[in-house]
């Protein structure tokens, strides 16, 4: 009996069997698209990005309407509570700029009366050349910069304006009780220090503003400050005064005067 080999599949594949590229049957592609195939490839594939990822907005061109209005939101949230805040940290620092100007002056005063034998300057006087001066011209000297010292820093334009006597715009005036106006004004003539013993009640300088008085301009005490008007007395403290709690023996609206 004759016998017959048998050779496996593999070898009786002929050589351009063996060339020929490898697919798969089409059931086994359709599989390979189904759910389970999916998540295999998803896990593969490693996360996905999500908000907060680094590579979350790689790819986007920009922001949609939503965040947008929502940025907006939030800034003029941000805005309304921050904006009156600084407006009082603006005021406190006007008020703090303002006393220092005034104690400042009020120092000044004393170095005068020191090289004047004991008197105190007239408020407004005529000087030798005939111009007119104020206290403030005569305090000159004794004061670093003065164009900045005459000036509250919550008062720009420089609320005592007497430019028609040739004078410069100021943010103060005096207690003429103690340093009365000269001649032409009237003949105050001058006051002594030793006339004022009170100094710590006794006012020197204070925030000021031109007014209308019966005999032509004047001024009167400037509340500026958040309705607060800052005083220097003679012994060189600076205080608040509001309208209804002026200096002592004094009105609202005349810082002119001695105390009892």
């Amino acid at each position: 009996m004759k016998s017959v080999t048998v050779s496996p599949p593999s070898a009786t594949r002929s050589c351009s069997d063996q060339m020929r590229p490898h697919t798969q049957p089409p059931s086994t592609v359709r599989q390979a698209h189904g759910p389970e195939q999916r998540r295999r490839a998803s896990s593969l594939a490693g996360p996905r990005a999500k908000a907060g990822h680094p590579g979350f907005l790689e790819g986007r061109t920009g922001f949609t309407l939503t965040e947008l209005l929502v940025v907006i939101a939030i800034t003029a949230i941000l805005a309304g509570i921050l904006l009156p805040v600084l407006g009082t940290v603006r005021r406190r620092a006007e008020l703090t700029g303002c006393i220092n100007n005034l104690r400042q002056l009020s120092q000044a005063l004393q170095l005068y009366v020191n090289d004047f034998a004991g008197y105190f300057p007239q408020s407004f006087s005529v000087n030798e050349d005939g111009d007119w001066e104020t206290v403030l011209d005569k305090l000159h000297p004794y004061v670093g910069v003065p164009e900045q010292m005459f000036r509250c820093p919550a008062d720009e334009g420089g609320a005592v304006d007497f430019s028609f006597l040739g004078l410069p715009r100021t943010s103060y005036s005096v207690n003429e009780a103690i340093m009365p106006a000269g001649p032409p004004i009237r003949d105050g003539g001058f006051v002594r220090a030793a006339q004022a013993p009170r100094a710590a009640l006794t006012v020197a300088f204070y925030d000021a503003r031109t007014a209308m008085g019966p005999k032509g301009p004047d001024v009167a005490p400037a509340y500026r400050h958040a309705g607060k008007c800052a005083v220097a007395y003679l012994d060189g403290h600076v205080k608040t005064h509001t309208r209804d709690a002026p200096p002592p023996n004094l009105t609202a609206d005349n810082f002119s005067g001695l105390p009892r």
